[in-house]
């Protein structure tokens, strides 16, 4: 079954941050990294519900879910998710090195 895939704001704005940052020091990794995101956000609309459980799930009232995805560069990164019906909700992007997430620092969709 296919899944739309959407961001939420607060992810959208996450994924803005690390690109900007990455842009920074290099405008071909940005877009290398931009790449390997849409990669993960194909993969989701594929097979979302088949990946595993976050690390904080037991944080959250519902399952929260990840896929990790590396640039070429072997640095990884994750994508927080729910499943809801046949969409993906992103809720959140983790560079590398960043913590665990809390239920304070995801704002959950309605």
């Amino acid at each position: 079954m296919k899944c739309s895939v959407i961001f939420t704001d607060a992810a959208s704005f996450e994924v803005l941050q690390i690109e900007e940052w990455i842009a920074e020091r290099s405008r071909k990794g940005a877009a290398t990294w931009q790449a390997a995101l849409f990669a993960a956000a194909n993969k989701l609309s594929d097979r979302g519900p088949e990946f595993s459980l976050a690390p904080e799930a037991d944080l959250f009232a519902e399952p929260i879910r990840q896929i990790l995805f590396r640039t070429r560069r072997g640095l990884t990164y994750r994508a927080l998710f729910v499943v809801r019906d046949e969409t993906v909700i992103v809720v959140s992007v983790r560079g590398f090195g960043q913590d665990l997430v809390g239920p304070n620092d995801v704002m959950m969709p309605d």
